[in-house]
C-alpha cells in the first residue's frame, strides 16, 4: 500500500506540472552564416529570437537537432502550417524576442495539423 501511495503521489506531480506552449505560423525564419544561429518568429506568440545553433550545441540541443528542427521549421514555413513549441514550467511566450537565446530550450516541438 506504501508503494501505491508513492506512485499515485509521482504520477499526480507529473500530471500537475504545466508547460507554456508557443504555437503560431512561422512569420521569419533566418540562420546567421556567420555563427550558425537559427532565428525564429512565431505569429502572433513571439519576437525575433534565437532557437539553436548548427555549429555549436545549445544546452540539451546538438548541431543535429538544430539542424533538424531547421529543416523542420522551414517545411512548416513553406507549407504555411503552424508550430508549437513546448517550454518548460515557469516559461513565457511573452517573453521570446530581443535577438536572444529563450531562458530554457524548448523540450519538444512538432507542426500542428491544421486542416
Amino acid at each position: 500500500m506504501k508503494y501505491l501511495l508513492i506512485s499515485l503521489l509521482v504520477v499526480m506531480s507529473t500530471v500537475g506540472n504545466a508547460s507554456e506552449v508557443c504555437t503560431g505560423k512561422i512569420e521569419r525564419l533566418g540562420i546567421s552564416p556567420t555563427n550558425g544561429d537559427v532565428h525564429i518568429q512565431i505569429q502572433p506568440s513571439t519576437g525575433m529570437f534565437q532557437i539553436c545553433n548548427v555549429d555549436e550545441a545549445w544546452g540539451r540541443l546538438s548541431t543535429e537537432t538544430c539542424k533538424t528542427m531547421y529543416s523542420t521549421f522551414l517545411a512548416a514555413r513553406m507549407s504555411g502550417m503552424e508550430v508549437s513549441l513546448m517550454f518548460p514550467d515557469g516559461f513565457s511566450c511573452s517573453s521570446l524576442g530581443s535577438w536572444a537565446y529563450p531562458s530554457a530550450e524548448p523540450t519538444f516541438f512538432e507542426i500542428e495539423h491544421n486542416f
